[in-house]
């Protein structure tokens, strides 16, 4: 069965790139332009007995950063495995993420296939 995997970011062009090297690689994408729209979409397919097998997302947003998205996650039970993306990480972040249970994390710019393997590695 194809996985599915929620892509969530607040850059247009990043999101469609995602989605499509996702795509390209075999699994199955939806997209989400902030954490907002990531949960109700995630809301939507807990409703429908369906759950997404990974949420790729930024930190960054404009409604919900990726770290409020955590932790709404968390809030209401989902066991979505997350791997963040961002050109910014310090120290500070990643040990904010790791406290939150985030799996993975993917510095900006990435090379395609690393962003496929590490995927690939989450489900």
């Amino acid at each position: 069965m194809m996985k599915k995997i929620l892509v969530v970011d607040d850059e247009p062009n990043s999101r469609i790139l995602v989605s499509l090297i996702l795509t390209n690689a075999g699994f199955a994408t939806a997209v989400a332009e902030n954490g907002f729209d990531a949960f109700n979409k995630i809301c939507v397919q807990a409703r429908q007995n369906a759950q997404f097998d990974l949420i790729l997302l930024d930190n960054m947003m404009p409604e919900m950063s990726g770290l409020e998205l955590i932790d709404e996650l968390h809030n209401n039970d989902f066991n979505i495995p997350t791997l963040v993306m961002s050109a910014f990480f310090n120290k500070e972040t990643v040990q904010m993420l790791k406290e939150r249970g985030c799996e993975d994390y993917l510095s900006k710019p990435f090379l395609q296939k690393d962003l496929v393997s590490r995927v690939t590695a989450l489900v």
